[in-house]
């Protein structure tokens, strides 16, 4: 199965070096001089990382397979990643598989903040209840936001609302009974 390690941004400089948004807690050995990393693109299938380093907040990456900057330029929105042979054995809001992957290959980001979160694949599909267990949708997608992660919530109106993934709002998940209990604020669903 693919672990998705990052998605390449902006170019940056003139040889060839891309900006790249991590999808991993091990970058310097996912990113390691030589690593191939395959894409979810039919050319190039496949990258070679040539150098990786920290740039002031940034993580710049260059590709054996490309020299320059107009190269580096059309991989903007590519998602890298590495194959492997299990899931991880650790969850984590913060992880987002690329829902774009070939159908036939399942798709898990690596964990990057511990052992107290949750894959995407793991919540998408559970139903949505309140504190008083009625149901408000059922659960479609999360979503990486800057301030919090977002959960995707579908109602039976089929409306899409994006609940805060923290604590306060979604105080239990229970993947053994397929639940997500959420207390969320007043207004937020509304036929709730």
């Amino acid at each position: 199965m693919k672990l998705t390690v990052g998605i390449i941004g902006r170019a940056s400089g003139v040889r060839g070096e891309v900006r790249v948004a991590l999808r991993t807690d091990d970058p310097r050995s996912r990113f390691a001089p030589g690593t191939v990393l395959l894409t979810n693109r039919n050319s190039p299938a496949a990258l070679t990382v040539d150098q990786a380093r920290m740039s002031g907040k940034h993580f710049v990456v260059s590709f054996q397979e490309i020299p320059d900057r107009n190269g580096a330029e059309t991989l903007s929105g590519t998602k890298l990643y590495i194959e492997t042979d299990a899931p991880p054995s650790c969850t984590d809001p913060g992880d987002t598989p690329d829902t774009t992957a070939e159908p036939e290959a399942t798709d898990y980001s690596e964990n990057t903040e511990g052992d107290d979160g949750f894959y995407r694949h793991e919540l998408v599909g559970l139903r949505a209840i309140n504190l008083a267990g009625e149901t408000l949708g059922t659960i479609s997608d999360l979503l990486l936001a800057p301030a919090q992660d977002l959960l995707e919530v579908t109602t039976a109106e089929r409306e899409k609302i994006l609940v805060p993934f923290v604590y306060e709002i979604v105080p239990d998940v229970d993947l053994d009974n397929g639940l997500v209990t959420m207390d969320p604020p007043g207004g937020l669903f509304p036929s709730h």
